[in-house]
Formats: structure tokens, sequence, C-alpha cells
């Protein structure tokens, strides 16, 4: 079970680093709790710990900082990159006992492939222009019930336009109602609405069918709203 987590209320290092920074940090560590027993989602002052250790601006040296020099390409808040969460997450297992290794992927995916990724357990991934927002945001997708995506979006409920500061559980990102004897599948992305074929991999973006069969070439989202997978 993962404890869910709000990040605007976290803590805010005498706001030097604010708690609407703090999506992709407060995704981590709830995503860290499913794995290691002693670590708790909603625990905000080892949260504050973990963000401490990956963000080279505020507090001690730590991962951030270790990183930083490493790759000398890292720029601005360290806790921004995937590489430094990447070797903080694998940190923080080995100290827990889970042997593992966190795998990043930059590309854009078909449903039936985020669901084999789920298989393996929860899944940080990052959004653009979702719920309102006008950047990007990072969330925690948990598992594919029922035919919805559930997830734990530590700014809120985008379906509300985050109106809603609860995001414990909601399916905010993809919601399939109903499924025809077509095989049609209906999903909900933020405000939009589409159809797909969940077998075929293709989508309807408004009545324009699309192929999507190769991730490589074709983006299973439209200008409005995009998925990329982060560990």
């Amino acid at each position: 079970m993962i404890e869910y987590n709000s990040q605007r209320d976290n803590i805010t290092f005498s706001g030097k680093f604010k708690a609407w920074w703090q999506c992709f940090s407060t995704s981590a560590w709830m995503f860290l709790s499913w794995y290691v027993p002693e670590i708790k989602g909603d625990d905000d002052k080892r949260l504050a710990q973990y963000l401490d250790n990956t963000e080279d601006s505020i507090g001690k040296r730590g991962i951030g900082e270790k990183i930083k020099k490493k790759f000398n390409w890292i720029t601005g808040h360290t806790t921004y990159w995937w590489l430094v969460h990447k070797y903080a997450i694998e940190a923080y297992m080995w100290r827990g006992g889970v042997k593992g290794t966190c795998i990043f992927q930059d590309y854009d995916i078909t449903f039936r492939q985020m669901n084999i990724l789920l298989e393996s357990g929860p899944v940080i991934f990052q959004t653009k222009k979702m719920g309102g927002l006008k950047d990007g945001h990072i969330i925690l997708i948990l598992e594919y019930v029922g035919g919805s995506y559930i997830v734990m979006d530590p700014f809120g409920d985008a379906t509300t336009h985050y109106q809603d500061k609860n995001g414990d559980s909601h399916t905010d990102i993809l919601e399939l109602p109903y499924s025809t004897d077509s095989g049609v599948k209906r999903v909900k992305l933020g405000t939009n609405t589409y159809d797909f074929i969940p077998d075929e991999d293709k989508v309807n973006f408004n009545g324009d069918p699309k192929d999507f069969s190769d991730i490589e070439e074709n983006s299973w989202f439209d200008n409005d709203v995009e998925l990329d997978i982060w560990c």
C-alpha cells in the first residue's frame, strides 16, 4: 500500500524550494514507499530529507551535488533531473534491502505497453499541460483496474483543474468508461476525449483515425497532453 502525499504542504526550507516545485520528489518518495517497508509515503519529514539529498540548492551536500559534479550537463535544480532521482531511488532501495534498477524511458508509449510496465509495480511519469497546468508535472500511476488507470497526483485532482487538492488514487489521467461491440474504448485525457482500439494500438483524434503501432514515429497524444515514462 502507498500512502498519499500532497506536495502542497511540503517543507519548503524557509521558502528556498517552494512546494509547487516538488512534484517529482514527492512522486519519487511515494514510489519508494511501495518497495521499502520502512518508508512511508506520507512522511513529510523524511520526504524533506530526500529532497535535501537530491536538491543541490538547499541543505547539506548529498546525491544531487554528487551527480551534478559527475555529469556536468546537469544544470539548474538537480531534483528536476531524472538521472538524479534514478541514483537516489536505487540508493534508498538498496539501503532498504531491495535490489533493483530504476529504468528511464524517454518516449511515448501505447496503453498496452503501459499495462506491461505496471505488472512490475507503480510508474513515475511526466505529464504536460494537464489539468490546466502551464508546464510539465510528475505524478505516480499505480495500476490499471476495471478500465481505468489509478494514479496518485501530488498536486491534487486534475479532473477538477486542481480545485480539489486531494489527488489520492484518482483516475484523473485516463478513464475508460465504456467499450462497444466493435472493441472501441473511450479515453479521457484531461478535458479531451478520444476513442481507441486497444488490441490494435489505434486512436481516433476528433474523428481522424491514426495508427500508433510504431511508437518511435508517432505520438498517441495531441499537442495539449503528452505522457513520458520516467521510471
